[in-house]
């Protein structure tokens, strides 16, 4: 049985994400790999509407904390 192959992209705005990057999103699907998208949890977030995993992680949008930022990414 063959493992299906993944690839993990760290966004901060899933919206953003969808509406620009879609013809990516579009070439990795042809290519038969598993996307896995890391993004922060939002209230008006509906999970079963991308067929996508969508795994939730405390990160801010606009950080601008340098030792922040390097425990968010140490989290990761």
């Amino acid at each position: 049985m063959k493992k299906i192959k993944s690839i993990t992209f760290v966004v901060n705005d899933l919206g953003f994400f969808f509406s620009h990057r879609k013809n990516l999103i579009t070439l990795i699907e042809k290519h038969n790999r598993k996307i896995n998208i890391i993004c922060p949890k939002l209230s008006s977030f509906n999970n079963n509407k991308y067929k996508h995993k969508i795994i939730n992680f405390f990160m801010r949008q606009r950080g601008k904390n340098i030792f922040f930022e390097l425990l968010c990414f140490f989290d990761l």
